[in-house]
């Protein structure tokens, strides 16, 4: 591991609740950083990832605004970002409830049954999703386990859904650090949930 003159950063090796995610850095707001690495995944895999994270340190990626996420993870693997088309977005809204806002985008790419897409806003869907990433949501029923964005109460949620046999639903936090944020709705009260489309996800996210 080399070192990065004018960085100061801590390496984490972290065994992650499921292999969703291969690695993670978080700044921490002061000019430091620490880089999580994934111990499921074998020893050449985590150190792909930490010359990878390391990478984005270098090239001062989280002070890049003019770059998006897919640009910032190319030019971490050592390709031209500038090559990378940007997303095809048209307009945006801001969803209501309090901050961190989620900004909900228009899609109009070429992938099928999607309705918008909406970018992170802060570390709360960590390890899985991290801030700044755009997620892209459909219209598809909801199953358990999977993972929506809803508005409950005049608030706007990331949350994992699940619905057990006596009605109740369930909208767990998906970083799991986080179980007080966990919401519970009796069956009777399901009318004030709204369910504004289905994260896609490349592997499903296992259930608390």
């Amino acid at each position: 591991m080399k070192y990065i003159e004018g960085v100061d950063y801590w390496v984490r090796y972290v065994q992650f609740p499921n292999m969703a995610s291969e690695s993670v850095a978080a700044s921490h707001g002061d000019g430091t950083f620490t880089i999580y690495i994934n111990t499921l995944f074998p020893p050449e895999k985590q150190a792909e990832r930490l010359r990878h994270e390391l990478a984005h340190l270098e090239q001062e990626h989280f002070y890049r605004d003019e770059l998006t996420i897919r640009q910032l993870e190319h030019a971490a693997d050592g390709l031209a970002a500038e090559n990378v088309p940007t997303l095809p977005v048209t307009d945006y809204r801001v969803l209501p409830g309090p901050p961190p806002p989620f900004v909900a985008i228009r899609w109009d790419g070429q992938s099928e049954n999607v309705s918008f897409g909406f970018r992170v806003p802060d570390d709360s869907l960590l390890p899985h999703f991290r801030q700044g990433e755009l997620l892209l949501c459909d219209d598809c029923a909801l199953t358990p386990g999977d993972v929506g964005l809803f508005q409950y109460r005049g608030v706007t949620l990331c949350r994992q859904y699940h619905r057990d046999v006596f009605g109740i639903t369930y909208l767990f936090a998906v970083d799991r650090r986080r179980p007080q944020e966990d919401i519970l709705i009796p069956a009777g009260e399901t009318r004030s949930l709204l369910c504004l489309g289905r994260v896609q996800t490349e592997r499903r996210l296992p259930l608390p």
